[in-house]
């Protein structure tokens, strides 16, 4: 059956947010390998992308993203669909499109420099004057940056403790990935 989806089925990409780790990335992988019609599938926690060879007879594009939703992660067709897997999930900062995608248009890109601007907004503001606005400032930016690791965090208790995970699974995978992505990059 795996070779006929190999053979019969069409490359398909998308831009996957959300993920955090291995662990998520497995959590998606898994799903969808369990789905008839499903074969090959690659996810890049970094590169923030999945593809698969997909048999729309068996199961369809909208299937598979209602169940990565499902799975809590949010989910869009690659803006060119003929792109191949090395192009999609290359790490390198491709958003699908052929195009270099910058680290700013990613949602923890995004989040890292916003808290870091509230940070140096309220350190100005403390500098700057007596008032004890730069002390709230700075605990809004803690409390913001810390938001999604918290959530993360909780998360990955809840998988380990209902025994899908180990910890050092997770931490161990997620070094992995990594690693092999910066070295496919060429930074290491």
């Amino acid at each position: 059956m795996t070779s006929d989806i190999l053979t019969r089925g069409q490359e398909r990409t998308w831009t996957v947010g959300g993920m955090d780790c291995a662990g998520c990335a497995a959590k998606i992988r898994g799903a969808l390998e369990r789905k008839p019609g499903v074969a090959d599938v690659s996810v890049s926690v970094v590169g923030e992308s999945l593809s698969l060879k997909l048999d729309e007879s068996a199961t369809a594009a909208d299937d598979v993203e209602s169940t990565v939703r499902g799975l809590g992660y949010s989910i869009e067709p690659a803006r060119n669909a003929e792109v191949g897997r090395d192009e999609a999930s290359d790490g390198a900062g491709r958003d699908g499109s052929g195009r270099d995608r910058r680290w700013i248009d990613t949602g923890q890109g995004r989040l890292v420099v916003g808290t870091g601007a509230l940070l140096a907004t309220a350190w100005i503001v403390d500098v700057s004057t007596t008032s004890t606005v730069g002390y709230w400032g700075f605990v809004a930016a803690c409390l913001i940056g810390l938001v999604p690791i918290a959530s993360r965090a909780i998360a990955a208790l809840r998988e380990i403790a209902q025994g899908d995970v180990t910890f050092r699974e997770n931490i161990r995978d997620t070094v992995a990935e990594y690693i092999t992505e910066r070295r496919d990059q060429g930074f290491m």
